[in-house]
């Protein structure tokens, strides 16, 4: 019995130790990806090394095979693949994303994955494993059946995030929007400029988030025409800070959330302030959201630092679910969508910035 490991290095050692008389055990680290287990009872025949018809096993820190020995003289080793070595790219990936599975097809040869399809078509195969994975091809056709193998790790990124206490943040946006149809007149105009300390409230290894009350100032001032005979007016005005009290089961409070598996961020905060709506049955004065802002998956700096962005976020209605980035019109301007005067695709967009940078 003998050990041969190929290339040059760096590359992996490849050990063997006999686990019972006619079971031999073969291990390498984890660490080296690309490699496969082949063997031949001739090596002065380069053409005869054939991969192990065996499906390693990830034990501790080694991939392992359990080879049965038949009384031949054998030799094993590493070998490092070109393009048509089943391999995975890239073969180390965060949690929820993907890895490619390549080889390069023969004719008349059927394919199957474990885990994944049996009659497999083509020269690669996507797969998006929850777990550091051994993915084993079957290859088989007259000439008999081989078996390849190549490993996905699934690490989870540490979260440099998760290490701070508090951010201060600013976030400023603006909707200005007027829109007729044959029974209504809008004009609605919602402004906040807002501040925030962040403090860590919940983390992870891979996640963190923040929330905090907001300061500042916000204001509208909405008008709706309607046109029955005679045409009513309605209106709903206030500004000044946003109140910080829980009111209706919200407050004027800010949570952001980072997450490190997928390198992004995400936000969302509605300021309440105390504003009049006046309408042809009398007027009334209390608290009103000044929209919803919803920021989502917004990409991470690619170092720890300021979280900053800006830009036009559309305007969505009350029911809105698609998901996305949107800035959600609160008061009269929510009888825009209810009425059908707009939908979620043609009542404008807001013009949002926002910053939130880590305190020293």
């Amino acid at each position: 019995m003998a050990v041969w490991t190929a290339h040059a290095q760096p590359a992996p050692v490849l050990s063997i130790s006999l686990v019972a008389p006619s079971i031999a055990q073969l291990s390498w680290p984890t660490n080296f990806t690309g490699w496969q287990l082949t063997s031949t009872t001739n090596v002065d025949s380069p053409g005869v090394w054939q991969p192990v018809p065996y499906a390693p096993a990830p034990v501790g820190d080694a991939i392992v095979v359990t080879y049965p020995l038949d009384g031949d003289r054998r030799w094993f080793r590493l070998e490092q693949g070109g393009p048509c070595v089943f391999h995975a790219t890239p073969s180390n990936i965060a949690p929820g994303r993907t890895s490619t599975l390549s080889w390069c097809p023969l004719p008349a040869t059927a394919y199957t994955l474990i885990p994944g399809p049996a009659n497999l078509s083509g020269s690669n195969y996507v797969v998006s494993p929850t777990t550091t994975t051994i993915y084993v091809l079957i290859a088989s056709n007259v000439l008999g059946t081989t078996v390849s193998f190549a490993t996905v790790t699934v690490s989870v990124p540490s979260c440099d995030f998760a290490s701070i206490t508090n951010l201060q943040g600013t976030v400023d946006f603006s909707y200005d929007f007027s829109v007729s149809s044959a029974l209504y007149d809008f004009a609605v105009k919602q402004t906040a400029h807002l501040s925030v300390l962040l403090t860590q409230s919940d983390s992870t290894p891979s996640s963190a988030t923040f929330t905090g009350i907001v300061g500042g100032t916000a204001g509208m001032n909405d008008k709706v025409t309607e046109y029955p005979s005679p045409p009513r007016i309605s209106t709903l005005v206030g500004s000044g800070p946003p109140i910080t009290t829980i009111i209706q089961g919200n407050a004027s409070k800010l949570t952001l959330t980072v997450d490190c598996t997928t390198g992004t961020y995400s936000f969302t905060i509605t300021p309440w302030i105390n504003a009049t709506l006046t309408d042809p049955d009398g007027s009334s004065t209390g608290p009103w959201a000044v929209g919803g802002l919803n920021v989502n998956k917004r990409p991470l700096p690619a170092s720890l630092g300021t979280i900053s962005g800006s830009g036009p976020l559309p305007a969505r209605g009350p029911f809105w679910t698609g998901g996305g980035d949107f800035y959600a019109p609160g008061g009269i301007a929510q009888g825009m969508f209810t009425t059908g005067t707009v939908t979620d695709e043609t009542a404008g967009t807001a013009t949002v910035d926002w910053s939130f940078t880590p305190e020293p």
